[in-house]
């Protein structure tokens, strides 16, 4: 009888433990495909909004503006190099 017994206790644990785990895989589940749809979401507004196709696409659109950001730095820095030697040499 105590065999039983214990095979039904043993049983409702492993039924406990499954039911956890489905409704963690369903949790997963769930945040899986919202985050499909908001990447989804988030290429629609990129094409909608700016014409780039996809997540790629738009990194390279995101190094070719980092690239012209730090050229025009560099011709700032030079015009204001430029600006300066003109003051020094205006006032000596």
């Amino acid at each position: 009888m105590m065999d039983i017994e214990k095979i039904i206790k043993e049983l409702d644990e492993l039924n406990r433990r499954i039911k956890r785990y489905v409704e963690k895989r369903q949790e997963i589940t769930g945040t899986l495909n919202a985050l499909k749809n908001t990447k989804e979401e988030i290429i629609k507004e990129l094409k909608e909004n700016f014409n780039i196709d996809s997540v790629e696409e738009l990194d390279r659109e995101i190094e070719r503006i980092e690239k012209e950001i730090a050229r025009k730095k560099i011709m700032i820095e030079e015009s204001l190099r430029e600006i300066d030697n003109e003051l020094n040499r205006k006032n000596q």
